[in-house]
């Protein structure tokens, strides 16, 4: 039985996955993660494109008002038992984390990472060499 959702939020490269990580390691947590969500529902090529998967996130965000997540996440547990944290990475609106935390109520938090622009910019620039140095 679930006991705590940790629903991460933050922009690109504020290190979302590096703490969804670290915690899974560190705490034997298990990670929900939207991106692949994103890819079995949509049944387009996404390619790993951020932008294509943003687009494709906020369309499903205004079609079903954020609970697509919500019900994929619910699935999700439902099929995965055995773990008492999950962490969800990541939330993109509030709509998503309403009805996350209407469903759940109490067992959610949601950590918000951010870093200044600059640091940002230098972590996404270091992530595009490193992936393309593994193509």
């Amino acid at each position: 039985m679930i006991e705590q959702l940790v629903l991460l939020s933050g922009p690109i490269s504020s290190g979302k996955s590096t703490l969804a990580d670290g915690l899974t390691h560190q705490f034997n947590m298990s990670i929900f993660k939207t991106r692949q969500v994103l890819h079995e529902k949509v049944r387009e090529d996404l390619s790993d494109n951020r932008k294509a998967l943003q687009a494709a996130g906020e369309r499903l965000d205004k079609s079903t008002r954020g609970t697509w997540l919500r019900d994929a996440l619910t699935k999700w547990i439902k099929d995965n038992p055995g773990f008492s944290t999950v962490i969800v990475d990541s939330v993109r609106t509030l709509s998503q984390i309403e009805t996350i935390r209407e469903a759940f109520g109490p067992r959610v938090i949601h950590v918000h990472l951010t870093a200044p622009e600059n640091d940002l910019r230098k972590r996404y620039e270091r992530r595009l060499k490193s992936e393309q140095k593994n193509i």
